[in-house]
């Protein structure tokens, strides 16, 4: 969905904005799975995607820093013990790696 904003010319700090905004844990969960598609280059982390890697550079850094901010990592904590399904744990623990 981020890549389509992004290509699509829309709004990604609004996206963003939203996506933060949800007070929810599958909001979180994605937050946590996305993570997996980050990569550090050009000194920064940015979400690695064939649609954005060559013209939109600016948003996958965008998107890479909003991923990795410390409070994604406090969301990424309380989300892991609001959900019982061992599987959505897994997901939101391997995400606080980049810790």
């Amino acid at each position: 969905m981020l890549t389509l904003i992004v290509t699509a010319h829309g709004d990604i700090g609004r996206a963003l904005e939203a996506w933060d905004a949800a007070d929810d844990p599958a909001a979180t969960i994605h937050m946590a799975a996305l993570r997996e598609r980050l990569t550090f280059k050009d000194g920064c982390m940015r979400l690695c995607s064939a649609y954005l890697e060559r013209d939109h550079t600016e948003e996958a850094a965008r998107i890479g820093a909003f991923l990795i901010r410390p409070e994604v990592n406090r969301r990424i904590e309380t989300a892991f013990f609001a959900v019982e399904d061992p599987r959505l744990q897994q997901i939101l623990s391997d995400a606080l790696i980049f810790n």
